[in-house]
Formats: structure tokens, sequence, C-alpha cells
């Protein structure tokens, strides 16, 4: 009983927490969510696409804002997303070996998504907030570090 209990009590930063006010979060368009999931490898892709395949609204697009460490398996990670995702923003992962950007946004765009590069978190949600006809439901994935600076970034650092 007392595990189950804590299971309920437990908060898991940047494991597909919802971003609901911050600076990052007023960039998209109203109506829009942010959601931030540090996840970064094959199953964690599927564990991934599975939980959030409910949270979208009929009619919603998924993007990903995607960042990812150069030792994980991108191609593995995103093919959990194919068919689901309708566009990837590839960003660099401040700080830390990452895959190029615009290596990322080729192995999205083999997958059927469409794929830009940002320089960085906030400019990719600047280009997700002018380039959205409607609200899209908006999750920064693929590496740990990313999550934490998006964390960082929207004033939502765990203490």
């Amino acid at each position: 009983a007392a595990y189950r209990a804590g299971m309920g009590w437990v908060e898991w930063p940047a494991r597909l927490q919802k971003l609901e006010s911050g600076p990052l979060w007023s960039l998209l368009p109203a109506g829009s969510s942010l959601w931030v999931d540090g996840g970064h490898n094959p199953a964690a892709g599927r564990a991934l696409a599975e939980s959030v395949r409910p949270l979208l609204q009929t009619d919603q697009r998924l993007l990903l804002v995607t960042g990812m460490l150069v030792a994980k398996d991108a191609e593995g990670f995103l093919k959990s997303f194919a068919g689901m995702a309708s566009a990837l923003y590839a960003v660099p992962v401040p700080g830390h070996a990452a895959h190029d950007p615009a290596q990322l946004a080729a192995t999205a765009s083999a997958m059927g998504m469409a794929a830009v590069t940002a320089p960085d978190l906030t400019k990719a949600l600047r280009a997700i907030a002018r380039k959205s006809e409607s609200p899209p439901l908006v999750l920064v994935t693929g590496s740990l570090h990313l999550a934490g600076r998006a964390l960082e970034l929207n004033g939502n650092l765990p203490n």
C-alpha cells in the first residue's frame, strides 16, 4: 500500500511533464500544449509515443523539438513518431556532444516528417508559433539535458 501511495506522490521532472505557464509556454499560440520528456532511446521513444497519442486532440498536430546526444540512436528513437509527428524542429543540446541538427532533421525527413533546424530551443518555439495555423501539441524531447534546459528556461527547475 505504501508503494502504491508513493507512486501517487512522486514527482518525476522532465518525464512527460506538461508546462502550463512560463516564458517558453508563452511563445506558443493560444491553445497549444507544451510537454517535456527526456526520453532518448528507442524504448523511451516507443513508450513516449504511446503516452502522447491519447493527449492529442482531434486534428491536433504533434510537433517535436528534438536534440540528442551523439551516442544515442536517433533513428531508433524517432521511428516511434513516424506517421504521428507532423514535424520535427532539430536543435543542438547546449554544452554536450550532440547529433548535428541538420542530420537529425534529415533522419526525421526520411521518415516522412517535415523537418527543419533551429539554433536553440527558444528559436524553435518561435518558429512553431510563426508557422502554426492551429494550436499544436509541442513535445521537447530526445535528451534529459535538453529537457532540463527547457525546464530552466521556463522557470520550472525542480527544487
